[in-house]
């Protein structure tokens, strides 16, 4: 995502968006922790809608390797069905 650039601050579906594209937020200025949201499909049918998505969470936690931060990683596929 970073490559890409493809950030967005809020996602209204007023406005045509490409794929990928991502939302970063810093949770607070005092915490440091950060959340990245990447949704990289969607896909519609006529009985469902299907996204595959993937989340970065960056806490300011000293790692096994004296690193400052941690990142932890999430992927996963959601779908709903349609009434």
């Amino acid at each position: 995502m970073k490559e890409l650039g493809n950030f967005v601050d809020i996602i209204t579906g007023k406005e045509l968006l490409e794929l990928p594209v991502g939302l970063r937020k810093k949770v607070d200025s005092t915490s440091g922790n950060a959340v990245e949201l990447a949704i990289v499909q969607v896909k519609f049918t006529p009985q469902y809608a299907e996204f595959k998505a993937w989340a970065k969470l960056t806490v300011p936690e000293k790692g096994a390797n004296g690193e400052t931060e941690r990142e932890l990683f999430f992927w996963g596929r959601r779908h709903q069905t349609l009434a």
